[in-house]
Formats: C-alpha cells, sequence, structure tokens
C-alpha cells in the first residue's frame, strides 16, 4: 500500500490502473475518426473540408489546454482534477455518440477534447508522483501502451466499427469504458501531487490560447494549403509570434503558469528533442502508409487498417521491453538502435513498388514500430526524470505541447513533400503517385537517422542497486 499526500493508505495499482483506461480512451480516441470520415460526409452531407475539423479540432483544444494544465496539477487536488476530466470526456462522447447534425458533433468533439486534454497533460504528472526513480522504467511500459499502442488501432478499430453497425459505435464504444473509470475513480483516485498554490495570470492564458490555437492552425492547414499561402503564413508567424511572447512573460512573472526551466537542463531539451522527431516519423508514416496502400494496392481501408495491426501490436509488446532496459540503465542503447531502425525501415519504403508483397510492407512497419517502442516513450520519460519534483508538472505539460505542434508540423512537412512531388510530375498516374510516395518516406526515414545522431547524448538513468 502507498499513501497519499495526506498520509492516507491507498492501492498504487488500483490507482495506476484506472489511470491507464483513462489515457488509453483519450489517445484512441484522436485517431477513430481516420477511417470514419467518408462515412460521416455522407451522413451529414458535408464536404472533406468540414469533416476534417473533427480531426483537426482534438489536437488545437488540446494544444491550447496543455500550458495550462501545469497550474491545474499544482492547485486542484488531484482527484478532483482527475473526476472532472473524465467526467468532461463522458460528456463529450455522448454528444457525439447521439448528435444528429454536424454541428453537435463537433461540440461534442470539443467537449471531449477538454476532457482528453487535462487527462493526457496530468496522467504523466501523476505517475512521477507516485513511482520512484528507480521505477520508471514502469512509467515507460505504461505509457508506451496508451500513446503507442492506441493510436495504431485506432483506425483499423474504427472501420471494423462502421462495417458491422453505425458511425455511432466509433464513439459509443467508448463509454462503457468511461462509465468504469468514474466508478473506479471515486474509490481508488488520491491526492498524491503535492500542493504548490500559485496566482493564475490571465493575461498569460489569454496569450497561450490565442497563440497556441493560431500557430496550430496554421500547421495543420499548411501540408493541404501549401506554406507559402496567406492564410497559411498568417496564422502561423502571428501564432509564433504571441508564442514567444507568452514565454517571455513566463520568465518575468512570479507564478508562471508554464515554468520553462525545464528548458535550462540539457538532458530534458535532448530527450524532448527526440521524442518531438520521433512524434513527427509515427504521424507522418501512420498517414502515409494507409494512403499508399489504398492508393497503389487498392486495398479497402478495412484490409490496409488489418495490414498494419501487427505494428501496432509489436509496440504494444515492445514498450515492455523499453521499461526493462530503462530499469537496467540501458535505455540509452535502447534509443540509439531504436534510432537507426526507425531511419533505416522507413527508408526502406522508399523502395517498394506496386510490386511490392503486402506482407514485407507488414513487416517493415512491425519493425519500424519496434524502433518507435524504443525511443519514444523512454526518451519522454528520461526528460521528466531529468528533472526536480517541483518542475515535473511543468516539464510535463511543455512536453505534451510539443507533442502537438511536433505532431502538426510532421504531418504538414510529409504531406506537402507528397503532394508537390506529385504535382510536378507529368500525370497523376500510379506511377507519378509512387514517385510522390518515396519522397515523402525518404523525408521521414532522414528525420529517424537524426534520432540516432542525436541520441549518443542520451544519458541512461541508473540502475538501482
Amino acid at each position: 500500500m502507498s499513501t497519499d499526500i495526506n498520509g492516507k493508505k491507498y492501492s498504487r495499482n488500483l490507482l495506476v490502473a484506472v489511470l491507464l483506461i483513462g489515457i488509453f480512451c483519450a489517445v484512441l480516441n484522436q485517431t477513430l475518426l481516420f477511417t470514419a470520415q467518408p462515412t460521416l460526409m455522407k451522413v451529414f452531407h458535408i464536404g472533406a473540408t468540414q469533416v476534417q475539423w473533427l480531426s483537426t479540432i482534438y489536437p488545437l483544444v488540446i494544444g491550447v489546454l496543455m500550458p495550462i494544465t501545469a497550474w491545474m496539477a499544482d492547485n486542484i487536488n488531484t482527484k478532483t482534477l482527475m473526476m472532472s476530466a473524465y467526467g468532461i470526456f463522458l460528456l463529450g462522447t455522448l454528444f457525439c455518440t447521439f448528435a444528429g447534425q454536424f454541428s453537435f458533433l463537433l461540440i461534442g468533439r470539443i467537449i471531449q477534447a477538454l476532457g482528453g486534454g487535462m487527462i493526457q497533460g496530468i496522467t504523466m504528472t501523476i505517475l512521477f508522483n507516485v513511482y520512484n526513480s528507480h521505477e520508471r522504467g514502469m512509467i515507460t511500459t505504461l505509457m508506451g501502451i496508451a500513446f503507442g499502442l492506441a493510436p495504431a488501432i485506432g483506425p483499423t478499430l474504427s472501420g471494423w466499427l462502421i462495417q458491422i453497425s453505425s458511425w455511432r459505435l466509433v464513439f459509443g464504444i467508448l463509454i462503457p469504458f468511461e462509465i468504469l473509470i468514474l466508478i473506479l475513480g471515486a474509490f481508488v483516485l488520491r491526492p498524491v501531487i503535492p500542493s504548490r498554490p500559485a496566482h493564475l495570470d490571465w493575461f498569460s492564458v489569454v496569450l497561450s490560447t490565442i497563440g497556441f490555437t493560431s500557430l496550430l492552425y496554421g500547421l495543420s492547414i499548411a501540408g493541404d494549403a501549401g506554406w507559402l499561402q496567406p492564410k497559411v503564413l498568417t496564422f502561423s508567424l502571428a501564432g509564433l509570434a504571441i508564442v514567444i511572447i507568452f514565454c517571455m512573460r513566463q520568465t518575468k512573472i512570479k507564478s508562471p503558469i508554464l515554468n520553462l526551466k525545464p528548458f535550462k537542463t540539457f538532458q530534458y531539451t535532448l530527450n524532448l528533442s527526440v521524442y518531438a522527431i520521433c512524434q513527427m516519423v509515427m504521424t507522418g508514416v501512420q498517414f502515409l502508409l494507409p494512403m499508399y496502400l489504398q492508393d497503389i494496392h487498392l486495398l479497402t481501408p478495412m484490409q490496409s487498417g488489418m495490414t498494419l495491426i501487427a505494428g501496432a501490436l509489436a509496440m504494444g509488446i515492445m514498450s515492455s521491453v523499453s521499461g526493462s532496459l530503462m530499469n537496467a540503465g540501458l535505455s540509452k542503447s535502447g534509443i540509439v538502435f531504436g534510432g537507426l531502425i526507425i531511419g533505416g525501415s522507413i527508408l526502406s519504403f522508399a523502395t517498394i513498388s506496386t510490386t511490392t508483397p503486402i506482407w514485407l510492407i507488414a513487416l517493415i512497419y512491425t519493425i519500424m514500430n519496434i524502433g518507435l517502442a524504443l525511443v519514444s516513450m523512454p526518451a519522454q520519460t528520461l526528460a521528466i526524470d531529468a528533472l526536480p519534483d517541483s518542475l515535473i508538472s511543468h516539464g510535463n505539460a511543455a512536453m505534451s505541447m510539443v507533442r502537438q505542434i511536433a505532431t502538426s508540423l510532421g504531418l504538414s512537412i510529409i504531406v506537402s513533400v507528397l503532394q508537390t512531388v506529385i504535382n510536378q510530375q507529368a500525370g497523376h498516374s500510379l506511377t507519378d503517385q509512387l514517385v510522390g510516395y518515396h519522397a515523402a518516406f525518404t523525408v521521414a526515414g532522414v528525420l529517424g537517422l537524426i534520432i540516432f545522431v542525436v541520441s549518443f547524448k542520451v544519458k541512461s538513468v541508473q540502475p538501482s542497486d
């Protein structure tokens, strides 16, 4: 049994189980709509631009919320905060499941993102407060399942649910789990984060809201619209300028909502950079590969999803291996080796053709996911582990914010390369499309090799005696 900040005993295993179910649902929810969008376009009689907002709005809201989660974690009782987050997430899911109009579906998606953002932003902070420094390999294992396995199975699960039932089940399937979380949470959640009361600077909240919303929106539309389009430049540059003002203010006020001191710690910044590049690569390939399988090999969305399911399972399994490596003081070796695997496997995608067997594509994807499992969560855990306890909530909030920016940036870069190269070809034949995919995979592969190069500076956590 463990004790909370009030000295009362609680079951750490039950608390962690609730957190894991919650974070898994929140992360899974981000990718469930990828294969559901064509169906929603038909049901609500809307175009691709409108339906895309269901996917775009989720990371936008989460990105805006992330800087404030550090203040929340330090000033609000942990149990109250998480129960509120789970309740908001359930409310949004109910809105989406029973929506009769697209506007209500979009409102539900926004509410989901508010709850999901709180869950994602605070869960990691809680885990670092309930596990000591020599047990934090377990965090790598647990979070690897959520951030690795959940996004990978989302599109496949969504396609299967639509095929056997209705689009409503894409949202409704989460409801029983969310109700279970609320019931269990009422009994097992405890205040485990030490209170550090601080004034909430509302001007900083306004700056972060406007700045990060504008920046993330600009990045999210850059891939389709083009980086030099006035709309993209306006939102991206204006957002970046406001974010810079926000950051400058955080260094000058007494109680910043997002303390930037973690960035002064070299290992935090280095591992955060590795993690960010990893997110760019993972998002790019998870976007490219299903499209490639459907455009070049003419697979259905369901078939393309099933082709990639082995890779998703491999990532979940390898998360436990990554945790063991961390506890043994070998996380650096895993990250270096993982970076090499990521870069090499993705560059292999740049050589595939219309005659490449599907099983070989699935194998390469599985190998890539093994590399991602060795890099992604270990880098995140090492980054937070490099900080003193007083900065963990702020370091985690900053990392969550960087994850959203990296995801949007990576996807925009990959989409831009793909469309630019295809448009430069003489026609739009399968061969022309294949050239575009090869170029996009090459860019993603080079990013993977950058992980390999910079990872030699990473320091492993020393194992316990």
